[in-house]
């Protein structure tokens, strides 16, 4: 059952739900709100069990909890990349550093969580040049730049990067 509150608080929904009678006990209703009162609710999940007395088990947000850094990234010969941050929701901006031709690290203390880290960048323009990014450890992203499968400086220019941290 869905049943859809607009222009309501959370207080003023509650108070006006009509009892559900679900002959299968063991599936879910969902109230979703649709509140403008500074309260991000975005459902309210009920055992139809227990709906009758509109006891509350599960409140959620709508949406995958996820922490979020979008960039464009350039590095020019021998220097640390240089990012132009366009969103980010991890704890601190990502440090950019150089460790060799081609070879460039992200570095956030504990924020890149093993098998939870989302890592992509649109490849490098031009005919032999490759790219690559992936999460080392939970310090550090990679991200590599090569020419003929060589590492490769200066090819890194605007290119879109993402990380994404899932909890």
């Amino acid at each position: 059952m869905l049943i859809a509150i607009q222009n309501m608080t959370a207080a003023e929904a509650l108070a006006n739900l009509t009892p559900y009678d679900n002959t299968n006990s063991n599936s879910t209703s969902h109230l979703f709100l649709d509140i403008d009162d500074g309260f991000a609710l975005k459902g309210i999940f009920f055992d139809d069990t227990e709906l009758n007395d509109k006891k509350i088990v599960s409140i959620s947000s709508g949406g995958v909890n996820k922490k979020t850094y979008k960039a464009t990234i350039s590095q020019a010969a021998g220097a640390a990349p240089v990012a132009i941050v366009l969103e980010n929701t991890l704890s601190a901006d990502i440090v950019w550093t150089r460790t060799g031709n081609g070879a460039y690290n992200g570095t956030l203390v504990g924020e890149f969580t093993a098998n939870k880290t989302f890592v992509m960048l649109n490849d490098v323009f031009g005919g032999n040049n490759t790219s690559d990014s992936q999460r080392f450890d939970t310090d550090v992203i990679n991200v590599e730049t090569f020419t003929g499968g060589l590492g490769t400086d200066t090819l890194l220019s605007e290119n879109a990067i993402e990380v994404t941290v899932y909890e």
